[in-house]
């Protein structure tokens, strides 16, 4: 029988809810790998810690401690009360714990990286980071690069940052009118599509577009699934993260496709032949959301997702063709405010504050052609 640490309550004063605030203490690695087995096998009810790390220097040595910040403890579905005296205690219990995963794995309640985004022009790399359990989102930059994966909670804990309002970024999760998937986060047969939140300054000048972008999308991924159709990328639901007990979707679950046609097509391996198979099911997928008053807006080669086969050892089939990435999306009339497909596939003469047409996906449909014509025959 193996020991953990449960919670139970110190006799205090008048208590008012079931949360409290910890103060800051230090461990050593041997508690730190104790936080992460607690927390992987605790009740589902219960938030004990928030783990951040710091160096410190002993002997000449530099050693990495855990630095526990002041937190809550709380029942779910209940907010944190900053200003309640209630205390907890952890107590050693003789309950076994069970390793279903058959590895101790980090706290989802770590800060995360969520994105990174190098800018060429200044040899720097932007990126989000998430702290679900101080419901806070804040980004920064370093030079050279910095990869998405592989950052540890120490690195974590020294990069720089600045705080971002996450409620602009994120939208609240409505199971009313939302599917919250049920595909694990490292799934290889799913891909978390993210808003491209650092590209440009937007994210601070009008960060609040990325919460609508995300919610709209949503909004048609929910429709196309009352009305499925061969040709249109599968939408898996809402990957969703909780911000102190308040549910925000943090990322949208499709299929995982194994290129676009814009990749295809670079790496030399279209074919003339493939032309008519590709057109049709484009076309098809485009015949569909119009026929439920759905306007895409940036349908073009990025946004035409393929299955491949490969037939032999030199030859690869097209297996499947779908259209997808729906934050462009509007219904039939709907003014056209946020985003489009770019300039050789949008028709002149219709602007931001147009309403939108299904003359718009036809126009960019025929582009398509003489642009698989083209790059076929190169």
């Amino acid at each position: 029988m193996s020991q953990r640490a449960s919670l139970s309550p110190k006799p205090s004063g008048e208590t008012k809810c079931q949360c409290e605030t910890r103060p800051t203490v230090h461990h050593n690695s041997f508690f730190k790998t104790l936080c992460y087995r607690l927390l992987e096998h605790a009740p589902k009810d219960t938030v004990f810690l928030t783990k951040h790390f710091e160096v410190k220097e002993r002997n000449g040595q530099k050693e990495r401690l855990a630095n526990i910040r002041p937190t809550f403890a709380y029942k779910e579905g209940m907010r944190p009360c900053p200003t309640t005296t209630h205390h907890y205690t952890m107590t050693p219990t003789t309950e076994r714990i069970q390793n279903t995963t058959g590895m101790s794995e980090p706290s989802s309640q770590t800060p995360t990286l969520y994105q990174t985004h190098y800018v060429p022009s200044i040899h720097k790399t932007r990126y989000l980071i998430l702290n679900t359990q101080l419901g806070a989102l804040s980004w920064g930059e370093v030079d050279g690069g910095l990869r998405e994966t592989g950052v540890d909670d120490l690195t974590m804990a020294t990069l720089p940052s600045h705080a971002l309002d996450v409620a602009d970024f994120f939208p609240v999760y409505d199971p009313m009118r939302m599917t919250k998937t049920a595909y694990p986060r490292n799934d290889t047969s799913v891909f978390l599509k993210k808003q491209r939140i650092l590209r440009n300054d937007t994210f601070r000048t009008d960060p609040g577009q990325f919460r609508i972008l995300t919610r709209n999308e949503v909004s048609i991924c929910e429709l196309l699934q009352r009305a499925p159709h061969p040709n249109m990328a599968k939408y898996l639901g809402c990957e969703t993260t909780d911000f102190t007990g308040i549910d925000r979707v943090t990322a949208i679950a499709y299929e995982k496709y194994d290129m676009n046609l814009a990749e295809y097509a670079a790496k030399d391996l279209l074919e003339f032949e493939q032309v008519p198979a590709i057109l049709s099911a484009v076309e098809n997928a485009m015949q569909h959301l119009h026929s439920l008053d759905i306007v895409h807006c940036d349908l073009q080669p990025l946004n035409i997702f393929l299955h491949l086969k490969r037939s032999c050892a030199s030859e690869v089939e097209v297996e499947k063709v779908v259209l997808g990435d729906f934050d462009s999306a509007l219904k039939v009339g709907d003014k056209i405010e946020l985003k489009h497909a770019t300039k050789n596939w949008w028709p002149e003469g219709v602007r931001y504050g147009d309403a939108a047409e299904t003359k718009i996906d036809e126009h960019s449909y025929r582009q398509l052609k003489p642009w698989l014509i083209q790059r076929s025959c190169d």
